[in-house]
């Protein structure tokens, strides 16, 4: 018999990617998908079956005063009241849409950014805005010599964060940006927002960054893309999946997910914040801002076009369910969770509507089980890292483990289970374990490992 040890706790993720089983006889793209483990033929063939934000700059802090440091410090004083004033104006522009308000923070003598900052603003136009604000945080890294030599003295790149929300129920998105302000006369302006890049800290951008722009409003979601993508397919599938995730997550979410669709796996590595290696085997992550003891905020799903692309309509909604039950449960995650229960969760709710054989889902790790290899433990966060091997069997063992808890104890116990780990007033892992199925992590674990065998049919 196998000696169960207990389950790690390692933080909860953003969202991870994670990789399918693919027989070679299929040709396709081995696919990791945040939501697939081992679909194999039935996603690639339709799915035929039966069923933080920065803190203040320490720079604002005063100094002792000298007679220099007074006339220095109210200076650099009068420049951030100054600074604040163009943000505040610019953020209400884009609120109010007001096209002329906003071009008058632009530096009129930096006519390429002035004409793109203008292109900018009228994809913003499409896309419903509640709140709209940026906030000068402090001095950015320094200009670039060459270019500070083409400025007028004074000239300064500063860090600011932009927060916005798209209707009264959403969580703020919160950026970092760097912005060249340049003085003219008695006011700033903004002259640019490039400067950084190749001198410190890289922007946040968005997707209407990158250009042009369509919007889809579905009735339960907003999807934002690229210009041509067909978004209402997404946002169709969107639909479905917040109607699949309220079934099984009654705690408090937006239950409007916003998803990108950008025009190119490039694309949404800038997005995500990503080096781009591993991303051809994704289709979507959800992305947001996390802070310990807090939660999250600003959590939109990010697909990836080509990969998306490969998916028939079960993969695609398999797919997406997934990443909207990541946004739902990140609504109220404050505490980290295990990464086994936080992909396994998801999988299950993605995977409950759909009439798929276990032994196509999890075809993986049953495979390492009827070969004498039955785990020792519940898939920690190694487990899931790409880099280091297959990661098919852990987000298929994860999704058994939530399947037979579901099934065991009932989704309710699943559920309490879940929140009771995530939530702020929530114990030690192994206390909310005892307190809501009744179990230690040594009798979980081996309840695993015979719901295993028996999937196995071992």
């Amino acid at each position: 018999m196998v000696t169960p040890e207990a389950p790690a706790d390692p933080p909860v993720p953003p969202s991870g990617p994670r990789g399918p089983s693919w027989p070679a006889a299929i040709g396709a793209v081995v696919l990791v998908a945040a939501a697939i483990a081992g679909l194999a033929w039935w996603l690639t063939n339709g799915g035929r079956s039966e069923g933080a934000p920065p803190s203040p700059s320490a720079s604002r802090a005063s100094t002792t005063p000298t007679s220099g440091a007074t006339s220095s410090s109210a200076a650099e004083a009068a420049r951030v009241v100054a600074v604040d004033d163009v943000l505040t104006r610019m953020g209400r522009a884009v609120v109010t849409d007001q096209r002329r308000q906003f071009l008058a923070t632009i530096d009129p003598r930096a006519a390429a950014f002035r004409a793109r900052e203008a292109r900018v603003f009228a994809r913003l136009q499409q896309i419903p805005i509640y709140s709209f604000s940026l906030r000068y945080v402090g001095t950015g890294p320094a200009l670039p010599a060459a270019r500070a030599a083409r400025l007028p003295a004074g000239s300064f790149i500063a860090r600011v964060d932009l927060k916005y929300r798209y209707d009264a129920q959403s969580s703020a998105v919160d950026h970092d940006r760097y912005l060249t302000f340049v003085p003219d006369g008695s006011e700033w302006r903004v002259a640019g927002d490039r400067d950084a890049a190749g001198n410190g800290p890289r922007a946040d951008p968005d997707i209407w960054d990158l250009g042009p722009i369509d919007v889809v409003h579905g009735r339960r979601s907003l999807v934002i893309g690229a210009k041509g993508a067909d978004l209402r397919a997404v946002a169709a599938d969107a639909d479905t999946a917040v109607a699949q995730v309220r079934s099984v997550w009654t705690r408090p979410w937006p239950r409007y997910p916003v998803v990108i669709v950008p025009a190119d796996r490039r694309e949404m590595a800038r997005l995500i914040g990503s080096d781009g290696r591993g991303l051809s085997q994704v289709a979507a992550v959800t992305t947001g801002n996390a802070e310990e003891g807090s939660g999250t905020s600003g959590d939109r799903v990010v697909i990836n076009p080509k990969a998306w692309a490969s998916l028939g309509p079960v993969g695609r909604q398999v797919v997406l369910t997934h990443e909207v039950t990541h946004v739902a449960t990140r609504a109220t995650t404050v505490r980290p969770v295990p990464l086994w229960l936080s992909e396994g969760f998801a999988d299950f709710v993605a995977y409950r509507p759909v009439s798929l054989p276990v032994s196509v889902v999890a075809g993986d790790v049953l495979r390492q089980v009827r070969n004498g290899h039955t785990p020792r433990r519940l898939p920690t966060s190694k487990d899931f890292d790409a880099a280091k091997g297959r990661i098919a069997p852990a987000y298929e063992g994860s999704w058994l483990a939530c399947r037979m808890i579901a099934g065991r104890y009932g989704v309710h116990r699943l559920v309490r289970y879940y929140a009771g780990l995530a939530g702020s007033t929530g114990g030690q892992p192994g206390v909310v374990l005892r307190r809501v199925l009744g179990l230690t992590p040594r009798q979980l674990v081996h309840q695993w490992q015979v719901y295993l065998l028996a999937q196995a049919g071992t």
